[in-house]
C-alpha cells in the first residue's frame, strides 16, 4: 500500500505548519518538496486490522461515549484499524533537529499529513471490501468524547504492539509518533457524513489557529 506516498497533499502539509493558502514563501514549498522525498524514504508503513461484530466484548472498553453510541447506532460490525510510519523517521527527525531545525519541522508536518494519507487509503480499501454496504466515518481516540485513555485497550485488541510495533504510554500517547488508531462502523443503512471541521481536526487541542479565534479553511 506504499502508494499512498503519492498521494501527500500538501495543503494538509502547510496546515501543519500553520499555513493559510495563498501565503506560502516560495522556500517553504521548496522544502515541502524535500521533506517529501525523505518521508518517502524513510518511512516504512505498516498497518493491522480486525473486525468485530457490534456486541463483541472486546468493544465494551474501547466504543464509549455518546459520540461512538451515535456514530455506531446502526451499524452490525465494527473495524479497528492501526497505521504507523514506524520509528526511522522519528528518528530522521530528531537528528535534523540538532542539523537543520526548519527542516525537521517541516519534515515532521510531511510525515504527519503522510499518515493521514496511508489512513485514508486503508479507508479505501474498507470500502471496497464492503462495498455493499456503507460505511461511517472515521474516529479515533481522542475525538469527541472518545477518551484518549483508552489507546491501550485499542492496541490490545488488534495486537498492534507485536505486529507493527506501536505501543503507547499510560496517557495514550503512541509510539512511533506518526501513528494513527481508529474504530469505522459497517451499516446496511447510509451513514451521515461529518463535515471534517475543528471539531473532528487532530490539530484541534494544539492549533494555533483556533487559539486566535480563527480557522485555517480547511475542509477535507
Amino acid at each position: 500500500m506504499n502508494y499512498f506516498f503519492e498521494n501527500i497533499n500538501k495543503n494538509e502539509i502547510l496546515k501543519y505548519l500553520g499555513y493559510r493558502t495563498g501565503e506560502v514563501p516560495a522556500d517553504i514549498m521548496e522544502e515541502i518538496d524535500e521533506a517529501i522525498s525523505i518521508v518517502k524514504k524513510c518511512a516504512r508503513p505498516k498497518y493491522v486490522f480486525r473486525f468485530f461484530d457490534i456486541d463483541d466484548e472486546v468493544l465494551k472498553e474501547i466504543a464509549v461515549g455518546r459520540d461512538m453510541a451515535e456514530l455506531l447506532r446502526s451499524s452490525f460490525k465494527v473495524i479497528l484499524f492501526a497505521v504507523t510510519l514506524g520509528n526511522e523517521i522519528e528518528m530522521e527527525i530528531r537528528k535534523l533537529s540538532f542539523t537543520n531545525l526548519s527542516m525537521s519541522v517541516v519534515v515532521d508536518a510531511t510525515a504527519s499529513a503522510a499518515i493521514e494519507a496511508f489512513a485514508e487509503e486503508l479507508d479505501k480499501s474498507f470500502q471496497e471490501e464492503f462495498s455493499e454496504f456503507y460505511l461511517t466515518d472515521r474516529f479515533s481516540p481522542g475525538y469527541g468524547d472518545m477518551p484518549i485513555s483508552i489507546q491501550n485497550y485499542f492496541l490490545t485488541a488488534i495486537n498492534a504492539k507485536k505486529e507493527i510495533g506501536i505501543t503507547t504510554t499510560a496517557e495514550g500517547i503512541m509510539t512511533p509518533r506518526k501513528s494513527i488508531t481508529a474504530i469505522m462502523g459497517v451499516s446496511k443503512e447510509v451513514q451521515p457524513h461529518r463535515h471534517r471541521g475543528c471539531e473532528n481536526c487532530r490539530l484541534f487541542r494544539n492549533c494555533e489557529f483556533r487559539k486566535r479565534g480563527e480557522n485555517c479553511g480547511y475542509e477535507g
